[in-house]
């Protein structure tokens, strides 16, 4: 129907449109100049001819510049730049018969040689005499090269290509000043005749011959540029005789009637009409008919038939046949009677006149007309004797019809006749608008509850709703629903519409759903203002059915029927339209408290608050513990079972009563290393799920089995146990200030790293969840936080435009780089924040990566023995990192004192430790060492040992090798990121312990200010903000989650599956970073491949890989600390495709499609056994490791007085033996997965 709807459009259209038909029409005139390149660039005369020939052309009096008495000067000429056309020419050839190194001495040796034919000669010769240069036709230049186009008047066009033919400035010139030349300028005509083209016509030829008349030397007649021509050709006469034969043949068709001669001194510019004898001359058009013009309709006309009496010879054939038809000198209609010369022919009668056939329908443009002229053209073509095209000539015929005899159609006749059109048109079109626009959609806008709520599940992970938080006795509220009923097709009618409403698939029990109060579950009438509508959804709860205090993921249908017609007439119905499901939940109020979880690797902090204060300075405390006489804000992440468990199971323990932790943990490690001790506890999330993959702990003689969740659940045990300690001990006005009303929050938001995928972040919040206390619990990434807490002391500064941020976060065990761009807006007295992050990198590299390679620095120092030194490490992992840690802290020490130890007086040996000296250094590591060995001090200095020695452990191969390599890839990688490379970051932000370590931020800052030129790094973050900035933050976003949208509209990672072949295994890539989310909050990725996986145990595994998942060698241990094993998915039949599905909510749907058309589906929450030492590098794993629980009867400790006596053995004691053995298959060395 959209074609016929066109076609009638196209139809009453059709008389408007008025273009005249353009197709390629004659030249008219056809100027053709030529000039000779042999004349002295010092001879003024050829100056005078150009400026002669150049106002001629223009029009204008050129007599001025010629000689008035010897020169012959046409009738002004009106030159007309879109039907008339100038071709210009040069000619002269460089060299002569004392000039052999040049084209004549070419030729002349050719020649000589007898290599060449004369027709080859012939040719060769013409080439080289004349040299084709600019047109100009239709108002454009047409370079002679590459027959490019360029709008030019003509005056530039005689400026700029003219009179580089006659100042010297020709490129023939310049070869002829070089090296001499000859001209032979009486062989110029006919040779350019080659040169003309036969597929354009012309009406009249002109050529015109600039020249001294001379051939070099040589006096001015034919027989001096003869005798030239025979030196140049070497003497051959059969050559001579071939040339005499052309030249003769290709002058016989014309005859040259003067036409121009400018003389300037002994300089000449003739010029001669061209005429061909047999056409011109001999064979004229003559019109025998009376012509008839007579009106069809508007602005079409037709035109009666015509014959024609063209008298041709059979050397000139008749390309094709035109009529033009003019209007004064304005052109109507132009088009191709016929075309071909068979075609044609059968236009001939006996009579030998060519019978034109009546032409309908032509489109002059106009319905009115004056005196008209028709002409007839004909496209002829000469040939010579040999059949060879030698020039195309157009001829004319035309006659004038008066404008008193065209024929019209009768007027009044054709008004009616075009409203009789146009009313039935007008009809039929409304008629089909109305049958097109008839079915309908409905636009719905339904304004959400002001809060929202973040749901934590396993089988759709963060799924954030509006959510209608109950206040007690407030059983009713009501939504607004407006929107729009629209045409489904665009340009057409809708009619008289009517809207109806209804409620269908309502949950969960216990929810009323109403529209304005009434019932809804059959169609509800809703009143139309245009085609807008508005009315309300009440919604009503029972509170007798329903358990306020447990969340309900609540939804309704809204259904919609909508009746068209036309005056009540044609009536139809679309019932079931556009339905609109809105989802929210629904929980009793939860107050504005928050508390912000950053439960760290090494150490962890908990934040407290509520928006009773302002943006810039919120009630938020951060909880203190002691430890000694102090009061700190970082709580130890570390756990110690020693108490027995008999009576107990895991959900049972309790801390400082089961187990201890967090700073008594601290204070206890060493002295309970045959205890079984956990550190590093985050790292086993997500791990040792399957039962028979939990980790055995045995105290008391009682063992319980504990997965990576447990564990860490036992600390956010020991952190809830402190946060609720803190709460207790202040003051009623200052616990006022930060919960709801005394009562400690039920929300909070828990941090969590960049690398984390979605069973990590199920395992980190299950480890919340279980402690029963909190009914809201979202999560951020720790770079977040830290932004968070950046807009927290920044508030007030900036409150419109945009900044991109980036914050490099470094703490334990992993670098959390994010780019964020953050625009600011204010409204209604706030400011609102819009985030984006434009790039974010996860890697398993911090603090820990550190201690590893501080130790192996040591440990080298006695030993290259890698399977020893590790085989010691492990069973004394506990001193030797407490000794590590306190190596650390005097490297930081150190650095920042200029490892001047005069300039610390007399707390240098405190703060410096084994850096201080000598004797100093020799005595802690080797007390580190124990019986493992002694150091080698023989080759140490002591001028300046602390600086000499902190600079060999900041450029060791080890520190280079575990983090600043590391450290470096992660700011290279996120600079590469497409949506980070084009924009220039404003602010860098450090955060996170590790980052205080030397040499960390200064390669940072290098590598973003080799970016990013003025970016300024703030120092807004003290000590001890660097690392509780994470849990003042995520406190700070629940409070305020309103004013901040986070915008994750982009996947930050890649996704893709191993393949080995031979020994190589490659990761195939299947989404890439960068990638957008698509409408279903997804962005998907497959390719076709068949294989078995063979190489691979016959198992398709997928991998998240941090950065955009190129470069070699992903799957090596040494970049491990990049991917993260996602699941595998057994391989069972030939596999046709492999895909993944990646969610905004992290989750991830991995699939296997095998050639029987079977497709396996497994998510990476899917997988229970995981082995932590296969999926991750050695430096990370370390710091979890507890080898030392496994033999604790038979460990001896290493903290002692003598380090140089071996280790006493501590099973003398009767004690009950504590162990706490997880860290399998260290010595199996499997590779499954990598």
């Amino acid at each position: 129907m959209i074609r016929v709807l066109k076609f009638i459009l196209l139809f009453i259209a059709f008389p408007l449109y008025i273009k005249a038909n353009t197709e390629k029409l004659p030249i008219n005139r056809h100027f053709i100049i030529v000039v000779d390149q042999t004349i002295s660039s010092s001879n003024n005369n050829l100056r005078a001819l150009y400026k002669g020939l150049s106002c001629w052309l223009q029009g204008k009096e050129p007599l001025q510049y010629i000689e008035q008495n010897a020169s012959v000067v046409p009738p002004s000429l009106n030159f007309d730049q879109q039907n008339d056309a100038i071709s210009l020419f040069a000619f002269g050839m460089p060299g002569n018969g004392h000039k052999m190194n040049s084209e004549y001495g070419r030729i002349h040796s050719e020649c000589w040689n007898g290599s060449k034919s004369e027709q080859y000669v012939f040719k060769d010769v013409t080439k080289s005499l004349i040299h084709k240069r600019e047109r100009y036709i239709n108002g454009e230049r047409v370079t002679a090269y590459n027959g490019q186009h360029d709008q030019m008047s003509l005056p530039t066009f005689l400026r700029d290509c003219l009179r580089p033919l006659f100042n010297s400035q020709d490129p023939l010139h310049i070869m002829i000043s070089n090296n001499s030349g000859i001209t032979m300028s009486h062989f110029v005509y006919p040779l350019i005749m080659n040169f003309i083209s036969k597929e354009e016509t012309a009406n009249e030829y002109y050529l015109i011959l600039v020249s001294d008349f001379k051939s070099g030397q040589y006096s001015n007649n034919d027989q001096d540029d003869k005798n030239t021509l025979y030196s140049l050709i070497s003497g051959k006469s059969h050559i001579m005789a071939y040339f005499e034969r052309q030249i003769k043949s290709m002058r016989a068709p014309f005859v040259q009637a003067e036409y121009l001669h400018f003389q300037a001194g002994d300089l000449g510019a003739r010029g001669v009409r061209l005429i061909h004898k047999d056409i011109v001359m001999k064979s004229q058009l003559y019109l025998n008919s009376s012509l008839e013009l007579s009106q069809k309709s508007g602005s079409q006309f037709n035109l009666s038939d015509a014959n024609i009496t063209f008298d041709k010879d059979k050397a000139t054939t008749i390309d094709s046949i035109g009529i033009m038809i003019m209007e004064g000198k304005k052109l109507l209609s132009y088009r191709t009677i016929v075309r071909g010369d068979d075609e044609i022919a059968k236009l001939l009668t006996e009579k030998r006149e060519y019978e034109i056939p009546a032409q309908t329908s032509i489109d002059l443009g106009q319905s009115s007309l004056g005196d008209i002229t028709v002409k007839y053209i004909f496209f002829t073509m000469s040939h010579d004797s040999e059949g060879n095209s030698v020039l195309p000539v157009s001829l004319t015929s035309q006659q004038i019809i008066a404008k008193e005899s065209i024929t019209y159609i009768d007027q009044e006749f054709r008004r009616t006749m075009t409203i009789v059109l146009i009313t039935l048109s007008v009809i039929i079109i409304i008629a089909i608008m109305y049958w097109l626009g008839r079915k309908k959609k409905v636009v719905v806008n339904i304004s959400r509850f002001a809060q929202k709520y973040v749901n934590v599940t396993k089988d759709r992970g963060a799924v954030e709703l509006p959510c209608w938080f109950y206040v007690k006795d407030n059983n009713l509220n009501r939504i607004k629903v407006s929107g729009s009923v629209e045409c489904c097709r665009k340009m057409t009618i809708g009619g008289m519409t009517k809207l109806y409403v209804r409620l269908q698939e309502t949950k969960p029990d216990g929810f009323s759903y109403y529209v304005n109060g009434k019932e809804c579950n059959n169609f509800l009438y809703i009143p139309l203002k245009g085609n807008k509508f508005s009315f309300e959804l009440d919604i009503n709860i029972n509170p007798d059915i329903v358990d306020v205090r447990q969340l309900h993921t609540c939804s309704v249908m809204i259904d919609f029927k909508v009746e068209t017609s036309v005056g009540g007439l044609f009536k139809h119905t679309d019932a079931g339209i556009s339905p609109e499901v809105y989802d929210f939940y629904f929980i009793e109020d939860l107050g504005r408290a928050w508390v912000g979880f950053d439960p760290g690797t090494s150490g962890s902090c908990v934040a407290v608050g509520n928006p009773s204060g302002a943006l810039n300075d919120p009630s938020i405390s951060l909880v203190e513990v002691s430890r000694g006489k102090t009061m700190k804000k970082i709580i130890q992440s570390r756990i110690i079972f020693n108490k027995s468990f008999a009576g107990k199971t895991v959900d049972t323990l309790l801390p400082n009563i089961d187990y201890e932790y967090g700073n008594a943990a601290e204070r206890n490690w060493i002295a309970s290393r045959n205890m079984p001790r956990f550190q590093s506890i985050k790292k086993l999330l997500g791990y040792k799920k399957a039962e028979e993959d939990k980790i055995e702990v045995t105290a008391g003689g009682t063992t319980l089995k504990f997965s990576g969740v447990d564990l860490a659940h036992m600390l956010m045990r020991g952190l809830d146990h402190d946060l609720m300690e803190y709460l207790n001990n202040m003051s009623g006005t200052d616990r006022q200030r930060v919960t709801d009303n005394g009562e400690c929050p039920q929300r909070a938001v828990v941090a969590i790293p960049n690398n984390y995928t979605l069973p990590k972040i199920e395992d980190m919040i299950a480890s919340v969840q279980r402690l029963g206390k909190f009914k809201e619990i979202r999560f951020i990434y720790e770079a977040e936080g830290v932004l968070f807490n950046y807009l927290r002391k920044t508030f007030g500064q900036k409150q419109s435009g945009t900044e991109t941020v980036m914050v490099y976060d470094m703490g334990g065990a992993t670098i959390n780089l994010t780019v964020f761009r953050i625009t600011y807006t204010s409204k209604n007295g706030s400011t609102y924040y819009n985030i984006s992050t434009l790039g974010r990198i996860g890697y398993a590299v911090g603090g820990d990566n550190i201690d590893v390679a501080l130790m192996e620095y040591i440990f080298t120092m006695v030993s290259d023995n890698e399977n020893k030194r590790h085989d010691y490490e492990k069973k004394h992992k506990t001193e030797i990192l407490e000794a590590i840690l306190d190596l650390k802290k005097n490297i930081i020490n150190a650095n920042r004192c200029g490892a001047d130890p005069v300039k610390l007086g007399n707390s240098a040996a405190g703060l410096l430790g084994a850096l201080y000296d000598k004797e100093y250094f020799c005595h802690n590591v080797n007390n580190m060492l124990g019986s493992f060995g002694d150091i080698d001090d023989s080759a140490m200095e002591e001028v300046d040992f602390t600086k000499k020695t902190l600079q060999k452990l900041l450029d060791s191969k080890e520190l280079i090798d575990f983090v600043y390599s590391r450290v470096k890839d992660a700011v290279v990688e996120i600079l590469k990121y497409p949506e980070v490379k084009s924009v220039t970051i404003d602010k860098l932000l450090f955060a996170g312990r590790s980052t205080m370590f030397p040499g960390i931020r200064s390669m940072v800052e290098t590598f973003v200010k080799s970016h990013s030129r003025r970016v300024k790094i703030p120092n807004i973050f003290d000590d001890e903000e660097v690392k509780t900035s994470v849990a003042y933050g995520a406190c700070w976003y629940g409070i305020y989650n309103g004013l901040v949208t986070l915008d994750n509209s982009r996947l930050t990672s890649a996704y893709g599956f191993k393949q080995t072949t031979g020994t190589d295994s490659t990761l195939k890539v299947l989404l890439n970073q960068n990638s957008v989310f698509g409408d279903d909050n997804m962005v998907h990725g497959s390719i076709d491949i068949e294989s078995l996986f063979d190489g691979d145990g016959q198992t398709v595994s997928f991998y998240q890989i941090m950065g955009s998942g190129t470069g070699d060698d992903l799957l090596s241990e040494k970049n491990r600390y990049k991917v993260n094993y996602l699941t595998g998915i057994p391989v069972t039949q030939l596999t046709q495709n492999i895909g993944i599905d990646v969610g905004r909510n992290n989750f991830a749907t991995c699939s296997v499609t095998f050639d029987t058309g079977m497709t396996e589906r497994r998510s990476d929450l899917d997988i229970q056994t995981r082995d932590i030492t296969e999926e991750n590098d050695w430096a990370y794993v370390f710091a979890t490791t507890d080898e030392e629980s496994k033999s604790a009867a038979s460990t001896s400790t290493v903290s002692r007085p003598n380090p140089h006596k071996e280790r006493k053995q501590t099973d003398e004691r009767n004690i009950p033996q504590q162990t706490g053995q997880w860290y399998d298959n260290w010595d199996k060395n499997k590779k499954r997965r990598f």
